[in-house]
């Protein structure tokens, strides 16, 4: 088991002390925190209930209280930022590591887009990212420091959407961790044979595709390693790459249409 400390309750008494961790091999969340009173036990159990299981708290469960205030100390579990398969993947690569992005929306509920719509901007500064980048940017600078290229490209839709504005506004971060990032206009991928959803490559030997919801959230993810599977998402990954420009180029005029240099 490895952990990573993520946050405590300040200035309560020792006694008290509501406490996270995270499992960094399973991605699960160790939690410390006040136990549910018999009031708040039986109101969840009332409204909990699931055909085919009990309403009791088994013996090796039990219901917690956990203040609203530790809630920031969660990581945000987006998609396309740090999943167990993807940092493994990457953490065996040995050359490269290729993102394919496709959709044009992705985690509807995120809690950052949220903060974006509502006027947060990043304006290059590091100190107003959100805090699970400071994880990505480890991945991403321990992979480039062993000499692995990491390339993410994009194919969006025009106009743009108000997620992939967002998503460009905060691309700056994932260049400065050492990213290679390019965007793709759909029109220009028509004719492109591509995947049918969005993937990892790992030295052009493995593929991680991400499976959707119709909404965007991830619903399940898959390894293969066939030759012609593997083939086919090397040749489209190319193709998109050389068409593709690169993100300091690409220059979102307006709500209504994106313009290239």
């Amino acid at each position: 088991m490895k952990l990573r400390f993520l946050g405590i309750i300040p200035n309560t008494p020792v006694d008290e002390s509501p406490t996270l961790w995270l499992d960094e091999e399973t991605g699960d969340l160790l939690i410390q925190s006040y136990r549910a009173t018999e009031e708040e036990v039986k109101a969840c159990q009332e409204i909990g209930s699931i055909p085919g299981h009990s309403t009791d708290v088994p013996e090796n469960e039990t219901i917690i209280r956990l203040p609203a205030v530790m809630l920031k100390c969660i990581p945000d579990r987006r998609a396309t930022t740090v999943t167990h398969p993807v940092r493994d993947g990457i953490a065996k690569a040995r050359r490269s590591a290729v993102h394919l992005e496709m959709r044009d929306s992705y985690t509807p509920a995120d809690t950052e887009f949220a903060r974006w719509r509502a006027g947060h901007r990043y304006d290059g500064d590091p100190a107003r990212l959100p805090d699970w980048w400071g994880t990505w940017r480890d991945v991403v600078e321990e992979a480039t420091a062993r000499g692995v290229v990491m390339r993410r490209a994009r194919i969006v839709s025009e106009p743009v959407t108000e997620y992939i504005r967002y998503e460009h506004d905060i691309t700056f971060a994932n260049v400065a961790a050492g990213e290679l990032v390019r965007w793709l206009p759909r029109r220009k991928a028509a004719d492109i044979p591509l995947p049918g959803t969005d993937l990892w490559m790992f030295d052009g030997e493995s593929v991680l595709f991400t499976y959707f919801s119709g909404a965007g959230d991830v619903v399940d993810r898959e390894w293969r390693t066939e030759p012609e599977v593997v083939q086919l998402v090397r040749s489209a990954f190319e193709l998109v790459w050389e068409r593709a420009t690169p993100h300091g180029e690409w220059v979102v005029a307006s709500p209504r249409r994106a313009d290239f240099r």
